[in-house]
């Protein structure tokens, strides 16, 4: 009996074994039959719940393979209801919206039983297919725009990893408002990799991670940004990022003004320097991604400018001058997080400028070709900017073509006074060329001469700047100009140009061969009202009249 009794057990315990397994095989053929309606009832509903009605969640189709963990959403639709938002009791807290879609999104190597038991939660691979996310600040609160994801996500999201997260032919847009009808950020045709990605406190402080991840990669199409203040655009071509090459190279860049020169002075209530421009490659080198992601600055070692392309043109004869410029320094110093570029090249740099004076009706113009310039030591850290370790600039141009000139400028950024000094040479050069811009500006005309050479040095700060120029020329001739669209002067002003070539004008440096050539001694007080640019023009212009014995007859031109 008694082994009668165990044997009977034993069957027992087998039969409620087999039970268990049948009632296990059963539950799963029923959530394999009924999970694809199940899952697209729960998402639609958890979308709703968690945004107070905010979202609605659309899904054309789902499937979900229990086998290989798979779930994958086709025609997905992600709308808000900007009034359902605004009537929030608490809409602050809800600081941005998002109207999203994709033809597809699928989810690999997802388990099942980790999301029954609870476990941390890690997929394979989520794939995004098509998606387009337009982004819209709203009037909220922005308290937690500066905390790190990983403090923002809730429950088991925290806890989330993913091996691979794949977005193929993506848009994003961005608006600062969600009433306005134009984007602050567009980036079309955006391809990204992320591998081994983890939300959590440790990955987001790892330094062999960015933004969680081991790597990212991204390629993009096209970018459109609004520059702040509204007035400018830039836009890229392809654009490729790499954070295990720490790279970022950008094609076909341009600067776009929004508005006409005119526009753009009336819009800014003041004279403007109306730019233009595009540069066919920009490249960035050994970037420091993480530093800028946790934002505690930019750091990379190199940042390369090809062939760039500038045009800007000033029209001083319609507006006026009302507010102070700024110098270099106080940009750097300005600057809330480290910035730290060991080495930033323009390379073969074509600018053309263009004026407008009060009293001309015709615009002068100069340009710079084939323009190169080197800064080095480009930051704002204390520990390596200092008097004796400043930025260096060091550019070399052709003005108008062909006169070369070569400059070197050292710069403290963090000096208080803002000091800083310029200097370099100019080579052999007819001064004629300069008349495009010294007929419709200075309403006079180089009729001859010849330059064989020229030195100057400056040290400059916030209030004036002082210094040297030594220009050797020969048989230089200027005549006077009518204010008049820049014509010639009638007979009695034609005497006088001939008095000033005579007596104020010393045709040669040196006056006789073999004598001392004379050094013209520079001194310039800072219109703040102008740009650093025409600081130092001022100081170069300066030498070269006093040079001439023109500086007094100059002031009163």
């Amino acid at each position: 009996m008694v082994k009668d009794k165990g044997v009977g057990g034993k069957l027992k315990g087998w039969s409620w074994m087999g039970y268990t397994l049948v009632c296990f095989v059963l539950l799963i053929f029923a959530v394999a039959l009924y999970a694809d309606d199940w899952l697209e009832d729960t998402l639609r509903s958890v979308v709703r719940q968690k945004s107070k009605g905010v979202y609605a969640l659309r899904l054309q189709d789902v499937r979900v393979g229990l086998r290989g963990g798979e779930i994958t959403l086709a025609g997905v639709r992600l709308e808000p209801d900007f009034q359902r938002w605004q009537a929030l009791p608490d809409s602050s807290q809800m600081p941005m919206l998002y109207r999203a879609q994709a033809d597809r999104i699928s989810i690999e190597g997802l388990s099942i039983w980790d999301l029954i038991i609870s476990s941390p939660i890690r997929v394979r691979m989520l794939f995004m297919e098509t998606p387009t996310v337009q982004a819209y600040r709203m009037k909220g609160n922005d308290d937690d725009k500066n905390k790190p994801l990983y403090e923002q996500l809730s429950g088991r999201l925290k806890r989330l990893t993913l091996d691979s997260l794949r977005i193929n032919a993506g848009s994003f847009f961005f608006r600062s408002d969600y009433k306005n009808t134009y984007n602050d950020v567009a980036l079309q045709g955006l391809n990204l990799r992320m591998q081994d990605l983890s939300l959590d406190s440790v990955a987001f402080v790892a330094e062999e991670r960015v933004l969680y991840a081991r790597r990212i990669r991204v390629n993009v199409d096209t970018t459109d940004f609004l520059l702040p203040k509204g007035l400018y655009r830039l836009r890229t071509g392809p654009i490729a990022v790499d954070t295990q090459t720490r790279s970022l190279e950008a094609k076909q860049v341009q600067l776009v003004p929004l508005f006409s020169p005119t526009g753009m002075a009336k819009s800014v209530g003041e004279v403007v320097s109306w730019m233009e421009g595009t540069a066919p490659l920009v490249q960035l080198q050994d970037i420091d991604f993480g530093a800028y992601v946790k934002k505690s600055g930019f750091m990379a070692r190199s940042v390369t400018v090809q062939n760039p392309r500038l045009y800007t043109y000033t029209d001083l004869k319609h507006f006026t001058k009302k507010s102070d410029k700024e110098l270099p320094h106080q940009w750097v110093q300005r600057l809330e997080h480290r910035l730290d570029v060991d080495t930033v090249e323009i390379k073969n740099l074509n600018v053309r400028y263009e004026e407008l004076q009060l009293e001309s009706d015709k615009k002068g113009y100069i340009t710079f070709e084939n323009t190169n310039i080197t800064m080095t030591n480009l930051t704002n850290v204390p520990e390596v900017m200092s008097r004796k370790t400043p930025a260096v600039l060091r550019a070399s141009t052709r003005v108008m073509g062909s006169t070369p000139l070569n400059c070197t400028m050292r710069l403290p950024f963090l000096s208080e006074n803002f000091y800083h000094d310029l200097e370099g040479n100019i080579g052999a050069f007819d001064p004629a060329i300069l008349n495009p811009i010294l007929e419709p500006s200075m309403f006079v005309t180089v009729e001859s001469g010849h330059v064989q050479e020229g030195h100057f040095q400056f040290k400059l700060d916030e209030e004036d700047a002082e210094g040297s120029m030594t220009v050797l020329y020969d048989n230089l001739e200027i005549e006077l100009l009518s204010k008049r669209a820049g014509v010639r002067q009638p007979l009695g002003k034609e005497i006088l140009s001939e008095v000033i070539n005579w007596v104020a004008i010393k045709e040669e440096n040196p006056d006789e061969p073999g004598e001392k050539p004379r050094v013209a001694q520079v001194r310039v007080s800072r219109d703040r009202k102008s740009s650093a640019l025409s600081y130092w023009k001022d100081c170069l212009a300066d030498g070269f009249l006093s040079s001439m014995g023109l500086k007094q007859q100059a002031k009163a031109l």
